[in-house]
This record gives C-alpha cells, structure tokens and sequence, in this order.
C-alpha cells in the first residue's frame, strides 16, 4: 500500500506545473490570441497630468514577438482633443517587463513602440480628452481614452 502510495504521489508530482516544460514562442502566441480574442476589443482608460504648452507623451504602445522583435500594429486617434495637438509618431525605448514574465529579457534593448504626444494650446489650463483606437495583428484592439488634466 505505502510503495503504491509513493508511486501515485511520485506520478503527480512528475505530472504537475513544478517540472512543466517552458512554452514554445508558437504556444506563447496562441496564448496571446486566445487572451486577446476573449472579448476581440478592449477599453482600456488612462488619466495624464500635464503641463500647459508642453509637448508630452500620454501613451507608449508596442507589440513583441517572443524573440523581441516587433510586430506590427496600428494607432490610430478617433478623438482630437478639443484644447490642444496631439502627434502619433515610432519610438524606440527600453521597455520593462516583471522579472518573471517571458518578455523579461526584451528589456534589454530598445524596442521599437509607437507614442502619442498631446500639447495643449497656449496659457490654457483645464480638463481636455482624446480616444485612440490601437489595432493589433489577429484582429483584436484596444480602444483608448485618455483624460487630460492640463495644469
């Protein structure tokens, strides 16, 4: 009874998420998609504080193969902000990642990212908004709000 016991829990344990194999870039992407096809467009609602006539980031946008190279993507804004510019433009910056996340080691390096930049109109202070659609490879987006406390 006891060898058979330990042969179950010796089974189990071999069997169990402790000695899981690491996933493959494919099962990582499908991963992705699956994650990402649950609700196929996601809002996603950001608060910025900036300073009057200053041109400053209020989104930073990239999407990275598990190898970190990029992919593909497109920002596009479906808002203007009524007090102000707002400039899309690529970028590169060292992104970071949670230590334990498979996307750890891109933070490396830079990586190619895309950001949206508004600048409010001169002397003006006060609240200002713009929305931005981030269209992502798979069919799957995110739409974007940004409220803008202009001080």
């Amino acid at each position: 009874m006891k060898k058979c016991l330990l042969s179950i829990l010796a089974l189990g344990l071999l069997s169990s998420f402790a000695f899981a194999a690491e996933k493959t870039p494919e099962e990582l992407q499908q991963e992705e998609n699956h994650i990402f096809a649950i609700d196929g467009v996601q809002q996603k609602n950001f608060r910025k504080l900036v300073a009057s006539g200053m041109n400053t980031r209020v989104g930073l946008f990239n999407h990275i193969n598990p190898d970190c190279t990029s992919k593909d993507f497109a920002v596009r804004i479906t808002k203007q902000p009524e007090h102000g510019t707002v400039e899309v433009s690529p970028t590169k910056e060292y992104l970071t990642y949670k230590k334990d996340s498979f996307y750890y080691k891109c933070g490396q390096h830079k990586t190619q990212a895309t950001e949206i930049k508004y600048k409010s109109a001169d002397k003006y202070t006060g609240k200002d908004e713009l929305d931005a659609l981030i269209l992502w490879q798979g069919g799957y987006a995110w739409e974007v709000h940004v409220e803008i406390d202009v001080r």
